[in-house]
């Protein structure tokens, strides 16, 4: 029965916050194969509907200005997240955890870059914690001064090192993280929950089982009660309360119930990645079989598709590199801790760690990375079915090659849309304040202008990230419209991170591709002005004509009148909506059907009144990059709905 809550939970928060099709369909196929079982589908019912309710009652409220006393209940190098029981805040202070304050201040709400659903967000990652506003303070009174940083803060080189492993404090060197990332050794060291386990079997050796969990317990404050930890622990507790009373529940439904019980206290859970990854890892260690190598290797094809989601793509050689670090890791853990007491041994430790990057770095020279992008709910299907029956044939302990065939089959099936790719988008990128326009057609990747942001490097934190989730390994043509930072600013970290093949600036005349031709109808003229020297680009995709401005002002735009000879369906405003630019008499020649403005945060006004009020005035409708991120428009979206 404990099963069945934890199906119908799920799917109910599933449908509650994703409102879609696929998670109506399949939660009303569960009540069809529980029809004939009316007491599941009473079950499912009252679950679904009190789910519902309980969800319906925890409205989103947006508050002003703050005046009370707050915790700190996560802190990391550069925020820290506070909470008063009733509402959590971002603040950019660098508190230690169990911090108690009084702050003053105004609410607003955490700018995003929801990039079409398609990469995850610092916002998504916010909401899924409950927190949906940022403080910006006037006054900040320490209440209680926590003495946690202190206490694991050691003065000795090995110091981000330690507070890695044994608090999962990820400021670490970025290039090494990424690394650890690829060959998959982050599941182990952050999100498997396996440190619990092992410290909670070396403090049985030396003390009583109660002391033990108090122990834990405590370390597990200072992890900040995350969610694999919490999950390990709990699972531990409960056996140990199972056996001590002789309940006689099965592990199983121990496990259940803990999901559950995590899903009840927060059913935004259910998105965090790191819950469903420790979650999966544990139920599919109920059904494996085999040696440890096999039981590794199994375990690990069954968790690529969250590793997939995460990163866009996985390192084959990882699935293999996993297995032999897993007998490591927990020593080296346990090495940890006696220097994190006994900084005697800072030098031995960081011998031993030298020696582990180096084969980190020599690994990473002969991985084998396969960029993959997001995987459909086909895919999914697929490729769980044929792990299925891997397992199915593990089980029945067949020594033919069909697992063998299998397993072949199901890496294939992951990369099933890069060898068969043959998309059509045209992107708006959100990058903040500034122009990137994304243009794919199949295997032809084109971008006009790639952003371009003081501080942050957009290259790598939204642009990349969003190519690698359509499964795209090259840009082949890229075209800027001109010098200002905000249209070619990220160009160097592309270069430098990114496979490009062609760079153009707005001396191009005409870019002919394989389905399309983009036309600069600006590169004759030169101006004083560098934003009047922009490259403006038209050409026709998917079966509507476009229009790029860039920079221009209205005594270009009108000059231009003329060299446009086709009706506008898609216009990216110029200037980001500045009042020098999108003038009566263009637009009201132009008349396009939908126009952009790709704006973001900014002290330029950008977008103005005048030309706000204008696109109002000419019925063209517009949307705003800054209030709805990245608009992607392709045949089957609403963005095309709404030109049509």
């Amino acid at each position: 029965m404990i099963l069945i809550v934890a199906i119908y939970l799920s799917l109910a928060i599933l449908v509650f916050y994703k409102l879609s099709l696929i998670p109506l369909i399949v939660l009303f196929s569960f009540f069809l194969i529980f029809k004939k079982k009316k007491r599941e589908v009473k079950v499912g019912i009252i679950i679904v509907i009190l789910t519902f309710f309980l969800l319906s009652l925890k409205s989103k409220t947006i508050y002003q200005n703050i005046d009370g006393i707050f915790i700190c209940y996560q802190s990391k190098t550069n925020y820290s997240l506070i909470s008063n029981g009733k509402v959590n805040f971002l603040i950019y202070e660098p508190l230690n955890f169990l911090d108690i304050i009084h702050i003053k201040g105004v609410a607003y709400e955490i700018d995003g870059f929801d990039l079409n659903n398609r990469v995850n967000s610092f916002k998504d990652y916010l909401s899924f914690k409950g927190v949906y506003q940022s403080v910006k303070i006037n006054t900040l009174d320490y209440l209680f001064k926590s003495p946690f940083k202190s206490f694991i803060s050691h003065q000795i080189e090995s110091e981000k090192i330690l507070n890695y492993i044994l608090f999962n404090d990820n400021n670490i060197n970025d290039e090494l993280y990424s690394k650890l990332k690829s060959l998959l050794l982050l599941p182990l060291f952050v999100v498997s929950g396996m440190h619990i386990n092992f410290l909670y079997q070396f403090l049985n050796k030396y003390l009583k089982s109660r002391l033990s969990f108090i122990i834990l317990l405590i370390y597990l404050t200072f992890l900040s009660f995350q969610l694999p930890a919490l999950r390990a622990y709990l699972m531990l507790l409960f056996s140990y309360i199972n056996q001590k009373c002789q309940l006689n529940i099965r592990n199983f439904d121990l496990f259940l119930l803990i999901y559950v019980l995590l899903l009840i206290l927060n059913p935004l859970n259910l998105f965090n990645l790191s819950f469903l990854l420790t979650f999966v890892c544990s139920f599919l260690l109920f059904f494996l079989k085999g040696n440890k190598f096999k039981v590794s290797f199994l375990l690990n094809l069954g968790i690529l598709p969250i590793i997939i989601y995460m990163n866009n793509k996985i390192n084959l050689l990882g699935i293999v590199v996993s297995f032999f670090f897993g007998y490591f890791i927990k020593y080296f853990y346990l090495l940890s801790f006696v220097v994190y007491f006994l900084p005697i041994f800072d030098d031995l430790y960081l011998f031993i760690f030298k020696i582990i990057t180096t084969i980190i770095n020599y690994l990473n020279i002969f991985s084998f990375e396969i960029v993959i992008g997001k995987m459909s709910v086909i895919a999914l299907i697929i490729y769980y079915f044929l792990y299925y029956l891997i397992i199915r044939y593990n089980e029945l302990n067949i020594k033919r090659k069909i697992p063998y065939i299998l397993t072949t089959s199901l890496l294939v099936s992951l990369s099933y849309r890069t060898m068969f790719f043959n998309y059509q988008s045209l992107v708006f990128l959100d990058v903040g304040q500034g122009n990137a326009t994304l243009i794919i057609d199949g295997s032809e990747v084109t971008m006009i202008d790639v952003g371009g942001l003081k501080y942050e490097d957009i290259a790598k934190t939204r642009i990349i990230p969003y190519l690698e989730s359509y499964g795209i390994k090259k840009i082949n043509h890229i075209i800027i419209s001109h010098n200002d930072f905000d249209h070619r600013g990220s160009l160097e970290s592309l270069k430098t991170n990114y496979n490009i093949h062609n760079i153009y600036d707005n001396t191009l005349k005409e870019l002919r591709l394989h389905n399309l031709t983009i036309t600069n109808l600006n590169y004759q003229n030169h101006y004083d002005n560098e934003n009047d020297n922009s490259g403006v680009y038209l050409f026709s995709f998917l079966n509507k004509n476009i229009l790029i401005m860039s920079d221009v002002s209205k005594k270009v735009e009108e000059q231009l009148i003329t060299k446009i000879n086709r009706p506008i369906d898609l216009m990216l405003i110029g200037h980001h909506g500045s009042n020098s630019s999108s003038s009566l008499l263009f637009l009201s020649k132009i008349k396009p059907k939908l126009a952009i403005i790709s704006v973001g945060k900014n002290n330029y006004g950008h977008p103005s009144k005048d030309t706000l009020e204008t696109l109002d005035e000419l019925r063209i409708p517009y949307y705003r990059i800054d209030y709805e991120g990245t608009l992607e428009y392709n045949r089957k979206n609403l963005l095309n709905f709404l030109i049509e």
